[in-house]
């Protein structure tokens, strides 16, 4: 008698209405960290560099009335000074219009500097990005090298646009395990159902934390098919539950 007070299909239908809006939420998330990053390969692109900046870090998300910085790490290897080319690219609300500076640094034997730059809204591009391109020349006997990011502009000024990241993980953090946790604490139904819809619900968890990572560390193109996963995850499984519902 005690173990079925504990049961409410209502509210196990709350959990999973819960674990749904996180995960179409994150979803959104990681489809707009793929989307900045695809519009941006096409910006000043075609330099031909040998290698990536991988140390080039920049955010996801600005608003509209705020300025980040976006800063990359260049490292000597080497056992003399090298005097290597910054050429830093920044939209100017228009991906034809940009603003480009040159500029040669010189890094001393076995050490690493750090170069920063600054960007704000009046450079959005399509109202919604602004696109930055870092491009290493003249750095022999090393690679040249290139990397670029895009922001995404948010339109709020109620938040910085670090806290807008950090609101928006912790609200679908909040929504998808507490929707998993409510749904187990309530569903009665028989072991092969729940065991289903487990399996789902974890699978669509790993396929969104795994596009999530790959997208706050720029990995767009494993956040790019951790997208397409997650998205058909979620279909397959409204279709399991509408199957089960008839």
């Amino acid at each position: 008698m005690k173990e079925n007070k504990k049961k409410n299909p209502f509210l196990a239908k709350i959990g999973l209405v819960m674990f749904t809006l996180g995960s179409v939420f994150a979803v959104a998330i990681i489809a707009v960290t793929v989307w900045a990053n695809l519009e941006v390969f096409g910006f000043y692109h075609g330099f031909g560099s040998d290698g990536q900046i991988r140390s080039l870090s920049c955010p996801i998300f600005m608003t509209a009335d705020e300025q980040v910085e976006f800063s990359a790490r260049f490292h000597n290897p080497l056992d003399y000074e090298i005097n290597p080319t910054i050429k830093t690219v920044i939209s100017q609300g228009s991906i034809i219009f940009v603003d480009d500076e040159m500029e040669t640094i010189s890094i001393p034997p076995k050490q690493t500097i750090k170069k920063s730059w600054t960007l704000d809204s009046s450079q959005t591009v399509y109202g919604q990005f602004v696109f930055s391109r870092v491009i290493l020349l003249n750095s022999y006997p090393l690679d040249d090298a290139e990397g670029a990011c895009g922001v995404f502009v948010v339109d709020t000024d109620l938040v910085s646009g670090q806290n807008f990241l950090y609101i928006s993980v912790g609200l679908i953090v909040v929504l998808m395990a507490g929707g998993i946790l409510v749904w187990k604490r309530f569903d009665d139904r028989g072991y092969k159902a729940n065991r289903n819809t487990r399996i789902a619900l974890w699978m669509i968890s790993v396929t969104i934390v795994v596009g999530l990572v790959a997208g706050l560390l720029h990995f767009w193109i494993i956040s790019g098919l951790a997208l397409i996963a997650g998205i058909l995850l979620l279909l397959a499984t409204a279709t399991m539950r509408m199957t089960q519902l008839s």
